[in-house]
């Protein structure tokens, strides 16, 4: 009986992982093209493409840089997608822990 419970609870997990990181996973794709589009419209490339271009003003004008660079960078979207990838790395860790246990009894 016991067993049995515990047997129920791993396949629980097993399926509570999986769906979650699958879940995630497919969230992904939207949330990462969301982010390409709001980094192409925020401008933040061509700030980005200017720390290339020439070393002596970028000396001069750091801080403005620096301030124009963050204040480009789409905060929302990078959290959304970020909070997505650590969502999906969770679920595969724990659903690896509980393939490497052995618990999956069949």
């Amino acid at each position: 009986m016991i067993v049995r419970r515990d047997q129920k609870m791993t396949r629980l997990k097993l399926w509570t992982f999986t769906s979650i990181g699958l879940i995630s996973l497919a969230g992904l794709v939207p949330a990462l093209k969301v982010l390409s589009n709001d980094l192409a419209q925020s401008g933040f490339s061509e700030y980005f493409s200017l720390i290339f271009s020439d070393s002596g003003l970028i000396l001069s004008y750091w801080k403005e840089l620096i301030f124009s660079l963050a204040e480009s960078l789409p905060v929302m979207s990078m959290i959304f997608t970020l909070s997505l990838l650590f969502i999906c790395f969770l679920s595969l860790k724990h659903l690896m822990k509980q393939i490497i246990r052995n618990q999956l009894a069949f």
